[in-house]
């Protein structure tokens, strides 16, 4: 049970060290904010599933 813990806390960072490469994407891009949110959205359902199992 620690060991999925674990897991999920490394995934966790992965994911928003994720978040942050994507709005500094975001950012220097001329693409909207939107795809940003929409790449974001998707990590967090993907992580809810995961966490679902």
């Amino acid at each position: 049970l620690d060991k999925e813990k674990a897991e999920k806390v490394e995934l966790q960072k992965q994911v928003s060290q994720l978040c942050e490469i994507i709005a500094k994407v975001a950012k220097s891009s001329t693409q909207p904010i939107s795809a940003q949110k929409q790449v974001s959205d998707h990590l967090m359902q993907e992580m809810e599933d995961a966490s679902n199992q």
